[in-house]
């Protein structure tokens, strides 16, 4: 379902924004400025992905430690602070020193960026499917996570919204 949310959103950005490149045949995005737009939209999506599972499966418990989820987000904030602040800016200065010409769909991420997302991915996937952590420890780790996420996405759109006043 998330998959699929986030191909209909990159899918509603690309529309209108793509231009066709004679000499390599390849989808081109207009701006860097659209690139923004596109991570802060994927940031957000995993985010929300993320808050959404963890909410979703402390709703079964019913003892929910309330005090645990406000340490997981405040947590989550500082994470945000410390490591992924600098993930963050590391994107956008990547993103804004890309040449014209080799601005493409996908240029959001770097290699180490996508291989880093695939081996988050697929360590959450095993860690759910084979038990190892209880699923209620699991939400408040989901809960941990989407907070920087769901908080670097905001940054994003901040940075899309004021492009034009920074360059």
């Amino acid at each position: 379902c998330y998959i699929k949310m986030s191909y209909i959103c990159i899918a509603i950005l690309r529309s209108g924004m793509e231009k066709e490149q004679t000499h390599t045949k390849r989808r081109m995005l207009d701006s860097r400025k659209v690139l923004l737009l596109e991570a802060a939209c994927v940031w957000a999506i995993a985010g929300g992905m993320f808050a959404h599972r963890g909410g979703g499966m402390l709703a079964v418990y019913p003892d929910v430690d309330w005090i645990i989820v406000l340490s997981c987000l405040l947590c989550g904030k500082a994470y945000f602070i410390f490591p992924f602040r600098k993930i963050f800016g590391k994107h956008i200065n990547r993103i804004n020193s890309l040449a014209d010409e080799k601005i493409h769909i996908y240029s959001f991420f770097d290699a180490k960026g996508y291989l880093m997302m695939f081996s988050m991915i697929l360590l959450g996937i095993s860690l759910r499917k084979t038990g190892l952590i209880p699923a209620h420890v699991m939400s408040y780790f989901y809960l941990f996570m989407g907070t920087p996420l769901i908080i670097s996405s905001t940054r994003f759109f901040w940075e899309y919204l004021n492009y034009d006043n920074a360059s």
